[in-house]
This record gives structure tokens, sequence and C-alpha cells, in this order.
């Protein structure tokens, strides 16, 4: 079920290209959203104006019961109904933890308010650290911490603005997996900024994908992978290849190999590395440099001038100054006309 709608946002800050350029997304109770895309092009500003932090130039950001903010009217942040996660966490360093996740609790008696808030602390297990200050956490207690403090209130909406960027490694990924595990407890409809792709199609049901203040496309993190709608938003998801290609009769023909396309004339193949595979038969290519990257290898592959990186399974793994063939992988392969 819909729980936030936000449709036609914009944003300008005088700059002749908006922060936000009518933007829309729709967050669902219980699904996790992720906004994905660079440094810069309008993730956290979008945010800020579902959130009311900031009031949009144009558009509207509703719920099914009622207007947040459109061109006649504005609710303020705290009328929301929305928890927020900020990059910082932003603690009140003065306060212990129970005492700041309680902060939004004034409403209540002193008795339900502190068994709401160690409830809660016990869900993001750090109950056994009511009593310390933020100075005494570590950056991912912090995080759970703040987390907890975003859902205490039982908001139906949670916007979470890059809140795993200060950790690193393993660290990062209990505490996201932690954080992932609560969200979904919490039955919210949530929205994640992050410019981190593998983050985003690890935790997301559905993805919106940003660059330039506007959203390129939205869906699963499969289809939006596999199926892009632009060379551009095929980029914010990986590393890609570009090919220029020639469709005529029902396919796009490449120096490495032919795939089914509709239309006629010159167009372009956008390809994922791993959609190169070596084969038996296919497309006879020259190998260049080979690099290890870990859990599989990359190769350098030339054919008629044309040049793309494949990533090769170790047991595949051709040397330098091979001549191979390569067979192309359509499920990673993705034709658009020029």
């Amino acid at each position: 079920m819909t729980a936030l709608t936000a449709a036609g946002l914009s944003k300008s800050y005088g700059a002749r290209v908006p922060a936000v350029d009518r933007a829309g997304l729709e967050l669902r109770h219980g699904r996790i959203t992720c906004l994905l895309g660079p440094s810069g092009c309008g993730k956290s500003t979008l945010l800020r104006l579902i959130a009311g932090l900031e009031r949009p130039d144009a558009g509207e950001v509703r719920t099914p019961d009622r207007v947040l903010s459109d061109a006649a009217s504005f609710t303020p942040p705290e009328q929301r109904d929305i928890g927020l996660v900020f990059q910082d966490y932003a603690l009140f360093p003065h306060l212990t933890v129970e005492q700041n996740v309680g902060f939004g609790l004034n409403r209540l008696g002193g008795a339900e308010r502190r068994a709401r808030v160690m409830a809660q602390l016990e869900r993001v297990r750090m109950a056994d650290r009511a009593d310390a200050y933020p100075q005494a956490l570590s950056g991912g207690e912090q995080q759970r911490v703040a987390l907890a403090r975003a859902l205490v209130c039982e908001p139906g909406v949670v916007l979470l603005d890059e809140p795993f960027s200060g950790l690193d490694g393993r660290l990062k990924q209990e505490v996201r997996a932690a954080a992932l595990r609560t969200l979904r407890e919490s039955g919210a409809a949530v929205l994640v900024v992050t410019h981190d792709a593998e983050e985003a199609m690890m935790m997301a049901d559905e993805l919106a994908l940003m660059k330039h203040g506007r959203i390129l496309q939205t869906g699963s993190p499969r289809d939006c992978y596999l199926q892009p709608v632009s060379p551009e938003a095929a980029r914010l998801l990986g590393d890609t290849v570009e090919l220029a290609a020639t469709i005529r009769d029902g396919r796009a023909e490449t120096p490495f190999g032919a795939l089914p396309a509709a239309g006629s004339g010159p167009g372009r193949l956008v390809a994922r590395p791993e959609a190169f595979r070596i084969a038996d038969s296919g497309a006879p290519v020259r190998v260049g440099s080979v690099s290890f990257a870990g859990p599989f290898v990359l190769a350098e592959i030339e054919a008629e001038g044309q040049k793309a990186v494949a990533r090769v399974p170790h047991a595949l793994a051709p040397s330098s100054g091979d001549l191979v063939h390569i067979r192309l992988e359509p499920a990673f392969c993705t034709v658009f006309p020029d």
C-alpha cells in the first residue's frame, strides 16, 4: 500500500540547473526504496523536500489521507509522520542514548516513554548502552541509536540519508544488515539515499536512479540492472562497455557478435563486462592485458578496432596475446538507437 507520493518536485537555489527537476517517487509500506545517484545529483535535496526540511518550488508531497506540501500548503516536518536518519546521525551530545531516543516522546508519561524507548533499544541491540553518551559510542553504535530514534515514534515513512557512508568494511556490512532487518520489521515505507550502487542493489526492493536532478528510471534492482532505459541509467549501476552497432534485419551487429534489436540504422550496444563469454565458437578477438580482480579476472579484448573489458571466471581466464572466441550473453546487453 502506498504510504507517500512525491510528484513533480522541483527545487532551485538560483543556479542555472535545478537541484531537483520534476522528480517523483512512490514509497510503499513494508518496502525499501533506494535513491541512487552520484554526489551532487540532488538526492539529498529530494529527501529534504519529502521530509519538509525544504519547500519545493513546484510539485507536491502527499499521503493517501492528506497533502503535505503543494503550491497552496506546507506541513512542517514534525507533523509529517516521518522518521529521519541523517548522514552524521545528529545525536545530541549532551543527552544519553536513552534521552536521545526518547526526545520526540515528551507527550508520553515517564514510565510509558521509558518502556517504549527501551523496547526500541532492545530491537537495535543497544539497551545495555542506554546510559552512555554519543561520544562514548562507536560509529556503528551511533548509527543504531539514530535508527532507534527514527523508529521509536512508529512513523509511516522513514528517510535515511547516506546512513552507512561513515562506516568501513566488515562493520559496514554488519550494521547495514542489522539496520535492514530492523527497518523491515517496522513495516514502514523506507527511502535510503546512497551513492553506492552495490549497496543500493543489495538493500532495495525498488530502485530510483537519479542524475542532474531528474529520476532516470525506477524499478526492481534486477530490472534496472538488466534493462536500463538509457546508457546513462546503466552507468549508475556499475561498469559498462559501450560499442557502436549497426541495426538491420532485426539484429544489432558488432565486432563481438550480434543481438536481436528493433529498428534500423546506427545504434549503441551497452553491455555489462560479464556479457562477454569465452566460448568454443563466436567472434574472434585478441586479448590484451589480463588483470586479477579477486573472484574474477578482467581481460581487455579487441576486434575490428573496438575494445571491451570482459569479466571472466578464473577457470576460463585467457593470457595476454591469446586469440579467443567471444559470445555475447543477451541478458547483460541492451541496444539503443543513436
